[in-house]
């Protein structure tokens, strides 16, 4: 321990309100603490949020384009079909 560190020890034995507030300066680093963890966490979880949802636009116009393309294929074998019977 270094000079001033004995020193604060010292004076936290015997002055009980120094004491006190070390507690309080403590408990309330600690309590910081948690909410820098509780901050970064929410970050995180929107930032994943922000993901999923790109994510689940691209799916649905995925599923639009899906559900265009079935109706062409299903108009192309519409035209295919009366095709073939002009030809019989």
């Amino acid at each position: 321990m270094s000079f001033s560190s004995d020193m604060f020890a010292l004076e936290l034995k015997k002055d009980p309100s120094i004491r006190q507030v070390y507690k309080l300066v403590t408990s309330i680093h600690g309590i910081f603490g948690q909410i820098s963890e509780k901050i970064l966490m929410t970050d995180r979880l929107r930032r994943e949020a922000v993901d999923y949802e790109k994510k689940l636009g691209s799916i649905a116009s995925r599923g639009s384009s899906l559900e265009k393309l079935q109706a062409d294929l299903d108009a192309i074998r519409q035209e295919n079909q009366s095709l073939e019977k002009q030809l019989k």
